[in-house]
């Protein structure tokens, strides 16, 4: 008789391995069911060959959730497509290498594969060599500075003008020179920085005007108001003499004073020891030469003086006046040719340092003008004649007043009062003249007997080109110098030196800027 074979341990297997396959398929199921939370941005780059005006790749810095980018100047950042690697199974939008808009920082939602989301935000900037601009009225140009950039062996130096063609230059230091600058003219500047390989590793460009600008350095100076103020520079400072300070109401004669003040900045003003040797002179004028400021000329009662003092910085001492008129009244002076230069109604006059030579004038009784020495000839600008008194606009040059010759460039000849029918500026007097960025600045001054100027000119004495019309009030007789890089403008009279003034305005090139070429 054949065993009995039992069901029940084969029954028990197929139990268990029906349960391990249910178990197996249970499991399988929940790991399909897991989804990912991942939702970072690995990466974030701006590819040249996706964006212009890229020379290579460029790699975003992630700090979290900020992300930020610095491009070179030129590129578009409004229209840049970025490429962007995320987490596995993540997506982001706006989506990857879509074309954006980054003037403002940009939100990036980056989506994981369960549904959670983590916000980043994106920002870019345009790298750009911060640049430095100073006017020198020396040479009437304008430096272009900056910091050496890193890896940088060279830099390409690129400038123009609406009516001027390109420059460039290639140069390895870290200043360029533009030379010739027209005033309230628009530059285009652009500097790039190379390596040995010419490749740009960082540029800028800017766009810069260069105008007058005159501010207000004093409403009311420490010292009285006065006009007819001769001030110089001697010494590194400022130095202010006398004046004339007003009227005297029982003969209506002209008060003069002998205060002398000076300033190492234009603001502050220390008042010196009165030259009380030196009697109270109205119209005086003022010139430096032979290391000492020569005090010239001047009037008390009305009366005019062949007065002549000089001053070492601590003393002053009486001049020799020998061969100097007493009708020399109204006088200006200036150095030429190693000598002080008196012009005025009584005539010409040359000093040496020891005694005075009298020569010939091109108008007779002049006064009011303005004199100036400049580009090798001494110029003779406006001014009131004995048939002019509402003031001309004669131009005279000479190479020397002791030749005898004088060479008129514009204005009627003799004592023809007529104001020529042109654009430049009309007859005056009383007005002041400076030389400042390699032109003569002429300002102010009185026409007629009543209207005061206050417009500005430039120009080489033979043309002349109008500039905005100044932030100081109208004047004439007031002083004016070169000083620290600046034109300085002070005191004045608004009538017949009755009311007169004691502000001080300083004027000079300001360099206005703008990013970019457009």
């Amino acid at each position: 008789m054949k065993p009995k074979f039992s069901s029940y341990p084969y029954t028990k297997l197929k139990i268990s391995m029906l349960v391990g396959i249910i178990a197996i398929s249970i499991f399988s199921n929940c790991k399909k069911d897991i989804k990912s939370p991942a939702k970072d941005i690995l990466s974030f780059t701006i590819k040249k060959e996706l964006n212009t005006n890229l020379t290579a790749d460029i790699k975003a810095l992630i700090d979290g959730t900020n992300i930020t980018v610095s491009v070179p100047e030129g590129t578009k950042i409004t229209k840049l497509k970025p490429t962007i690697i995320l987490s596995e199974k993540a997506s982001v939008s706006p989506a990857n290498e879509v074309e954006q808009d980054f003037t403002n920082p940009v939100k990036y939602n980056v989506m994981a594969q369960d549904g959670t989301t983590k916000e980043y935000t994106i920002t870019i900037t345009v790298k750009t060599i911060p640049l430095v601009f100073k006017y020198k009225s020396k040479d009437n140009s304008v430096d272009v500075s900056w910091t050496a950039e890193s890896g940088a062996t060279k830099y390409k130096v690129t400038y123009k003008t609406k009516s001027t063609e390109l420059t460039e230059m290639a140069i390895t230091t870290t200043t360029s020179n533009i030379p010739n600058i027209v005033y309230d003219s628009l530059y285009y500047v652009e500097v790039q920085a190379l390596n040995d390989n010419a490749t740009v590793l960082n540029s800028t460009k800017i766009r810069f005007t260069p105008s007058i600008k005159w501010t207000r350095e004093m409403e009311h100076a420490t010292w009285t108001p006065r006009s007819f103020l001769p001030v110089v520079v001697y010494n590194n400072k400022l130095w202010l003499f006398g004046g004339t300070t007003g009227k005297d109401g029982n003969n209506n004669s002209y008060i003069g004073s002998n205060e002398l003040w000076s300033s190492s900045d234009g603001k502050t003003w220390e008042k010196q020891t009165t030259a009380t040797s030196i009697p109270l002179y109205a119209f005086p004028t003022c010139v430096v030469f032979g290391s000492k400021i020569w005090l010239i000329g001047g009037a008390t009662n009305d009366s005019f003086k062949p007065s002549v003092w000089s001053f070492d910085g601590t003393d002053w001492t009486s001049a020799s006046a020998t061969g100097f008129s007493s009708t020399l009244f109204f006088c200006y002076a200036n150095v030429f040719n190693n000598k002080v230069w008196l012009y005025g109604q009584g005539g010409v006059y040359g000093f040496d340092g020891l005694a005075w030579t009298n020569y010939s004038y091109p108008v007779s009784q002049y006064s009011g003008q303005a004199v100036i020495s400049y580009n090798n000839l001494v110029w003779n600008i406006g001014g009131f004649t004995a048939t002019c008194n509402t003031g001309h606009d004669k131009v005279y040059s000479s190479t020397g007043p002791a030749t005898d010759t004088w060479t008129r460039h514009r204005g009627m000849a003799g004592d023809d009062c007529s104001t020529q029918a042109d654009e430049y500026w009309s007859g005056r007097g009383n007005h002041s003249v400076v030389e400042y960025g390699g032109k003569i600045w002429l300002m102010g001054g009185l026409r007629g007997n009543s209207v005061n100027l206050n417009d500005v000119w430039i120009g080489n004495g033979l043309t002349w080109q109008k500039q905005k019309v100044a932030d100081w009030s109208a004047r004439n007789d007031f002083g004016a110098v070169v000083f620290n890089d600046k034109i300085w403008v002070m005191g004045g009279t608004t009538d017949n030196r009755t009311t007169n003034l004691n502000d001080v305005w300083s004027g000079g090139i300001e360099i206005a800027t703008q990013n970019g070429w457009e």
